[in-house]
């Protein structure tokens, strides 16, 4: 089974190092998510052939083709 194939959604913002506090602490803040969060391999050809793909809740609808 693949490891992406009914995923749990993506956060909505991640962590990212934004310089350094002091020496020894990152200064961290949040940044928006911002990669496609759709499975844009079940819309190309591999995809749409691929049989361990079939059912997955993310996979390209036929408008996102």
């Amino acid at each position: 089974m693949y490891g992406c194939k009914d995923r749990a959604p993506y956060r909505e913002t991640v962590p990212m190092q934004d310089g350094m506090e002091n020496v020894w602490l990152p200064h961290i803040v949040e940044e928006p998510f911002r990669m496609s969060r759709d499975c844009r391999y079940s819309a190309s050809a591999l995809g749409q052939a691929d049989q361990q793909c079939q059912g997955c809740s993310w996979r390209a609808t036929e408008e996102e083709k």
